[in-house]
Parts: C-alpha cells; sequence; structure tokens
C-alpha cells in the first residue's frame, strides 16, 4: 500500500517476518536503520494529524491516526486506504501500520486487507440508511477543505465495523488492537531515545 509503505518513514527496510493469511491479508514486521521520516513525534499528535493526511491524499486517504503503546514504546497508529490496481470499480485496499519511532530507528507493523468479491456494500449499505448518498463524503477531520485520490467517507467509521465484521476495514483495525496488545519489543530497542526527544 502506497500511503502506508513502511519505506516513507525511513531508509531502506530489513523486513522482519511477513504473512499472508487464508483470506489474503497480509501481515509484515519492517525495521529500518533511519531516522524516522515522520512529521512529529507520537506525543505531538495534533501536529502529525494533518501532515500524514496531506501525505496520504497523493494516493488514497489517511481514515484515522491516533497514538499507541506497544510493549512500552509510543507509536503512532495509522489506518488509510487506497484504489486497488486495475482502476476505477476494482474496489479498495485498506491497510493500517503501527509505527514505533526512536531517534535513529524505527520498526513498522504493517496489515494489508484487499476487497473482494462484491465491493463497496458497505458503502452503498450506509448511503441507502442515509437517503443521501453524497452526504457520506465529508471534509478531512484533520485537515479541513484537503481533497485527496478518494474521499473521507463516513461509511468508514468505527461505528460501522459490528455490522460489517468481515469488511477489510475492520479486520485491519481488529488485526492493529490484536498487535499492539501482543507485541513485543527487543529491549535494546525500547531502551533508544525516543523520537522527537
Amino acid at each position: 500500500m502506497r500511503p502506508a509503505d513502511p519505506a516513507a518513514f525511513g531508509g531502506a527496510p530489513d523486513v522482519l517476518g511477513a504473512w499472508v493469511t487464508p483470506y489474503g491479508h497480509t501481515i509484515s514486521a519492517h525495521y529500518y536503520a533511519a531516522v524516522p521520516d515522520l512529521p512529529a513525534s507520537p506525543d505531538d499528535i495534533h501536529l502529525l494529524r494533518p501532515a500524514m493526511a496531506q501525505r496520504y491524499a497523493s494516493s488514497g486517504c489517511l481514515i484515522e491516526a491516533d497514538q499507541a503503546v506497544v510493549d512500552g514504546v509510543r507509536a503512532v497508529r495509522m489506518v488509510a486506504k487506497q484504489p486497488l490496481p486495475g482502476g476505477p470499480g476494482h474496489g479498495l485496499l485498506f491497510g493500517g501500520v503501527l509505527v514505533l519511532p526512536r531517534d535513529r530507528c524505527s520498526a513498522v507493523l504493517k496489515i494489508e486487507a484487499p476487497e473482494q468479491g462484491v465491493t463497496g456494500m458497505r458503502e452503498a449499505t450506509v448511503a441507502a440508511r442515509s437517503g443521501n448518498p453524497m452526504g457520506l463524503f465529508q471534509d478531512h477531520p484533520y485537515q479541513p477543505g484537503l481533497r485527496g485520490a478518494l474521499p473521507f467517507n463516513e461509511a468508514d467509521s468505527y461505528e460501522y465495523d459490528e455490522e460489517f465484521p468481515d469488511h477489510p476495514l475492520t479486520v485491519v483495525r481488529r488485526v492493529l488492537a490484536h498487535l499492539i496488545t501482543t507485541s513485543a519489543v527487543d529491549p535494546q530497542f525500547r531502551d533508544l531515545p525516543a523520537f522527537g526527544s
């Protein structure tokens, strides 16, 4: 996924591991021996959000960016979407990253989940319920007026995850939550100075 590509966070990666689930979801772990290319530290989420929304807009849409803590390390949790290759009507690729930045390097955990089969059902259901399909498209909450490759969409809200438990966006959020609570960080990495300190 281009906007969620870990290479955007500095240097060439060492791939620590990659897995493909039976459902076509890819989960991977990366290490970067370079200063992270983040516009702000995880503690400055109010600065990081609009800058990352602008960065993701070139090829998709940043859905959300939040702070997280992974085994004692402050991290940035981001979820985004972009069109699947093949042009309009081929669905979306949803992706999520956990960026664990240190002063001179970073670790990135990544999940990608493509839409498969009939696409757009989540959006169509929410649009039909609202009675105003164009009302689904909203200003980006992190940067009002931003117009990217994909619009910010009400159907991407958390509140619809329970109704669409197998939707790739729901899967991305669920996997990120699992990674946050179960990932172990090497103590040597954890003890490095924090990014932006």
